[in-house]
């Protein structure tokens, strides 16, 4: 109080959190050390990126969704009339966003608190959900829909075109079905078989070409013959898949051995991809920590014992094998599957875990035929190359993927996946990605033993480049992994906007639409785009199939830079490496949407449904 209001011996003053350093004189600047690298803490908070693995997941599925709500609704106010809902969105995202902070999605808070957290989290995927259906359902409701059977709306939030694998959930009515029919926008029938999951329900996947943030009417037509409109090139048996790309061997632990890359020729595996069961006895601080002395251990334990292993997908668009393992109280369902199409260009490996295990980390491990002593990671908005492991920086964050280069060409291996962030690198051929842990406790966070605790879902992928590798490659392999299309169930009736549409078109697949939403403030449009590959790209022409009247070049802020180069629906631009360009578009809506989207009217619910519960509790 002395030195705020009188004549103590410390000054204090109130300026910005940079005053220090603007403060320092040029001779005080150049005597300083200089460090280029990483800020990360070499042990607390390396359990971080996975403790609380569920709420991990929800965070995940919230940012992607919240950008597809996002992206539709745009679509939804300038050709289905329907208002973008900038106050729903708005408080969507605060309502998760806020937990994004220490200790709540780091997983080191009290078992209290994750009861606001997981609710919220749950409120706002059931807000975006609202959302991005409300917004799909304007645009079919404007569009042409009509044909034989049930017209499915099929969404592609990215902003490339591509052909993925599309899921629908049957009716109960079609309980008696074999086969159903799906005939694509160009009148041709599309690959389409009918499957059960893992809870027993049937649904039926499709192959689905849909172009850059677009929507599509497909027709589905159910007890027709099955017409395989592409030749299978699946194969299937009880220890092997095979498609045009891959051929993937199982060993009989259950165990990927092998991964054939036919279009190189390559192995991508050295040995086996296994499940490995880590000592995990950060007994001091749990949640906050993985040991470097944990991971030193050569021989883990790998989730093995008596294994069961059977064909659970075999059709024109997919092939599956499932493999269940118990180990420790806990029990691992893996599903290895293979598409056709493009589809196919990468494995796919469906985890359901009910994790009852404790004092362990679970890491799956990659054994790698490509060696090389630095590995990239993702990491949002760029990429980082980091060396193998050492005791300053063993485990590592990265976003959606990390891949090994072959430094003898330009191939590579890239490990995606959709919703983990802790990585390791023990050497040259290894990369392993933490999925679930529940570390050794002491008396004093005892609550922290059993996290993780339950059923978890996630999906792992691989796949191999080929040569002249791009980071690009990666960036869009894992995007399709975490942004499936997504289909609508939407009724027949014709319309003034045709079956197929595309909301723009970048026009090179090393730069990407980052985010598509109203400005927060004003009544213009916000379009982000990043370059994925780290290098300049020049004369990116980005065109619209809405008519633009005006654009901006803004920054994150929203603040205005300068005027874009545009011509009516398009904008000239360029990047450099990883860079970011932001405009700001004026686009009014079409005369025919003005006034004609859906009518909404608010429901009161009584919130009266657990979505979360403790072991033992019963549901009510």
């Amino acid at each position: 109080d002395k030195s705020i209001h009188g004549d103590g011996p410390v000054e204090v003053v109130l300026s910005g959190s940079d005053q220090i350093f603007r403060d320092l004189s040029q001779e005080q600047v150049a005597d300083l050390p200089r460090y280029r690298g990483e800020l990360l803490l070499p042990t607390h908070g390396t359990g971080c990126l996975t403790s609380q693995a569920q709420l991990k997941r929800w965070n995940r599925s919230n940012e992607l969704l919240a950008d597809a709500a996002e992206r539709a609704a745009v679509m939804a106010d300038l050709w289905g009339g329907l208002t973008y809902p900038t106050d729903r969105i708005r408080q969507a995202w605060t309502r998760f966003l806020w937990h994004q902070m220490h200790d709540d999605l780091t997983g080191t808070s009290i078992p209290e608190a994750y009861r606001f957290t997981d609710n919220d989290e749950l409120l706002s995927l059931n807000q975006f959900a609202g959302i991005l259906t409300q917004s799909i359902g304007a645009l079919a409701a404007a569009m042409d829909t009509r044909c034989e059977g049930e017209p499915i709306a099929v969404f592609n939030p990215l902003s490339i075109e591509r052909q993925d694998v599309v899921k629908v959930d049957l009716p109960e009515a079609s309980d008696g079905l074999l086969s159903v029919r799906v005939i694509g926008p160009n009148g041709q029938a599309v690959p389409a078989q009918i499957t059960v999951d893992l809870e027993g329900n049937r649904t039926l996947v499709f192959l689905a070409r849909v172009p850059p943030l677009g929507l599509q009417i497909f027709d589905l037509q159910f007890g027709d013959p099955l017409d395989q409109a592409d030749s299978n090139d699946l194969e299937v048996t009880s220890s092997s898949l095979a498609n045009h790309r891959y051929r993937v061997q199982l060993d009989d632990h259950g165990d990927i051995r092998s991964i054939l890359d036919r279009e190189s020729g390559r192995e991508l595996l050295a040995s086996p991809i296994q499940l490995q069961l880590i000592r995990d006895r950060s007994a001091r601080w749990p949640a906050w920590e993985i040991l470097y002395e944990d991971l030193l251990d050569e021989d883990p334990e790998i989730v093995g014992g008596p294994v069961e292993i059977k064909t659970i997908e075999q059709g024109p668009v997919r092939a599956a094998i499932g493999i269940t393992r118990s180990s420790r109280r806990s029990t691992f369902r893996q599903i290895v599957r293979l598409a056709t199409g493009e589809a196919g260009d990468r494995v796919e490996i469906l985890h359901v875990v009910d994790w009852r295990t404790r004092g362990h980390l679970l890491k799956a491990n990659f054994s790698l035929n490509q060696g090389n002593p630095q590995a990239t990671y993702d990491l949002g908005l760029g990429v980082i190359s980091r060396g193998n492991r050492q005791r300053t920086k063993y485990e590592v964050p990265a976003q959606q993927w990390a891949a090994v280069a072959d430094p003898a060409d330009d191939g590579g291996v890239s490990i995606l996946n959709d919703c983990k962030y802790g990585w390791d690198k023990p050497d040259d051929n290894s990369l392993r990605l933490s999925l679930l842990r529940s570390p050794r406790v002491i008396r004093k966070f005892r609550h922290q033993g059993t996290q993780d605790h339950g059923e978890h879902r996630f999906i792992l992928g691989v796949c191999g480049h080929r040569d002249n590798w791009q980071i690009a490659d990666s960036c869009w392999q894992a995007a399709r992994l975490n942004q499936p299309l997504m289909a609508f169930r939407t009724a027949a009736h014709d319309g003034r906007l045709p079956r197929e549409l595309s909301f723009l078109d970048v026009g090179s697949d090393r730069v990407a639409l980052q985010t598509l939403k109203r400005s927060e403030s004003g009544n213009r449009w916000i379009a982000r785009l990043r370059e994925l590959s780290g290098k300049k790209a020049a004369q990116v022409s980005v065109r619209f199939a809405h008519p633009v009247q005006a654009a901006t070049q803004v920054n994150g802020m929203e603040e205005e830079l300068g005027p874009a180069i545009r011509s009516e629906d398009q904008i000239l631009t360029e990047f450099a490496p990883f860079g970011l360009r932001s405009y700001a578009l004026e686009m009014s809506r079409t005369d025919a949407s003005a006034g004609s989207g859906s009518r909404t009217q608010a429901v009161s619910l009584s919130f009266d449904r657990a979505a979360t519960r403790s072991r033992g509790q019963v549901d009510r």
